[in-house]
């Protein structure tokens, strides 16, 4: 199948569909995303929520969940993931908080702790910030931490996230491991087309978060005008659109 920037140009629309990174690795194009920040539940309704949304997920056949050490509900998501399904038919994501880049290898054995994991499929820098007088040279020492990471087998892929194209130049730029992963806010009225462009030049996939915008799509006009046109519902318009674009898409 013929590739433009490391990305395939025709994908097989499919929440079992998967598609290769440039380690060689597989990734789901779909996926499941964990953060309930700012819905006001307690901690134990967050456990719960997350535990509920997981199980479900895989009941529907979901294999990729994509959590962080900032949504303080890694516990509830690797209690869920035990249940039924083998490891090895997960994709399991998870980030690295900014407030941990100078301890990133324990931090990291932390959320595999919590996960009750002992390696993440995909382990992502939350945020392209870092604290000190040089930020371009504290990404380049977090990317060699990051493949620290990698090469003890903690994780199997790495990446970035939220990461615009001056971010992921200066990590690109003397990487030992190409980051596999930039997973950004992506959906009809946040297309970030330049960002999307540039890290597909790095052949490094794209992922996107909030394809629903965080709702506000679901009652859009013209994406409940194409809805009523197709036979679906707004919310698969949105995330079609997603992965007609070729974007790995994680609504939450």
């Amino acid at each position: 199948m013929a590739k433009e920037g490391g990305i395939e140009e025709s994908w097989v629309l499919s929440k079992h569909s998967v598609v290769s990174m440039n380690n060689g690795r597989a990734i789901p194009i779909y996926g499941l995303g964990l953060s309930f920040q700012r819905s006001g539940l307690s901690q134990a309704q967050l456990l719960q929520a997350t535990y509920d949304a997981v199980i479900n997920a895989l009941r529907c056949g979901v294999r990729l969940f994509d959590t962080a050490a900032r949504y303080q509900n890694e516990v509830a998501v690797g209690r869920a993931l035990a249940t039924a399904v083998p490891r090895k038919d997960l994709f399991v994501t998870t980030k690295l908080w900014p407030g941990d880049y100078d301890r990133a290898l324990r931090a990291c054995e932390g959320q595999l702790n919590r996960l009750g994991l002992d390696y993440v499929d995909m382990f992502l820098c939350h945020w392209p910030g870092v604290d000190g007088p040089n930020p371009q040279k504290g990404r380049v020492d977090l990317w060699r931490a990051m493949e620290s990471i990698h090469d003890r087998g903690l994780a199997r892929s790495i990446g970035v996230s939220n990461f615009m194209k001056r971010h992921l130049d200066d990590v690109v730029e003397g990487a030992r491991i190409l980051p596999q992963l930039n997973q950004i806010e992506f959906n009809p009225l946040r297309q970030q087309r330049n960002v999307v462009q540039h890290t597909r030049s790095q052949s490094v996939l794209v992922q996107g978060y909030c394809p629903l915008a965080k709702g506000h799509l679901l009652s859009n006009p013209v994406v409940q005008q194409i809805a009523s046109e197709v036979g679906r519902t707004p919310a698969q318009v949105c995330l079609r659109y997603s992965l007609q674009n070729h974007v790995i898409t994680i609504p939450r």
